[in-house]
């Protein structure tokens, strides 16, 4: 789930990068996709439209010398969505523990297994996935590659 949302957010900044110019129109075409691109990865609303909110009004302020319009806007972006998800580098404590992931179709639950099966196993544990999901089809083959 989190590589689409990045993907998202990344086509959107793309997009803004890709224009001309920059004026109040394309800044709320770069709001609207971030909207789309958190609330599509259920984030919560309230969080979504205050971060949004945040980005226009910096955006829309006073420039620092020394940078482009476009610059600015990404560095506003960078700043404000860095703040929400925290500045320090969480740790994971390194002992056993069982994680459930539950989810609809196509959300990412195996992707993201995998990617936490890796995580611990370049940290020196030995992780083992269950696959519990017998009546999608081939739900077994796929996760026993």
């Amino acid at each position: 789930m989190l590589g689409g949302l990045s993907n998202k957010l990344r086509d959107a900044m793309d997009r803004l990068t890709g224009k001309g110019s920059i004026d109040k129109a394309a800044i709320d075409d770069l709001t609207r996709d971030i909207q789309r691109a958190l609330l599509s990865a259920d984030v919560d609303v309230q969080l979504v439209l205050e971060l949004t909110e945040k980005i226009k009004k910096r955006s829309s302020g006073e420039m620092p010398p020394g940078l482009t319009r476009k610059e600015h806007i990404v560095k506003v972006v960078y700043e404000e969505l860095t703040e929400i998800m925290g500045k320090t580098k969480s740790q994971v404590e390194l002992k056993p523990k069982k994680v459930l992931l539950a989810g609809l179709y196509g959300s990412g639950k195996t992707s993201t297994a995998a990617k936490l099966a890796r995580f611990y196993q370049k940290k020196g544990l030995k992780p083992f996935l269950i696959c519990c999901d017998t009546v999608r089809p081939a739900a077994y083959e796929r996760d026993n590659r």
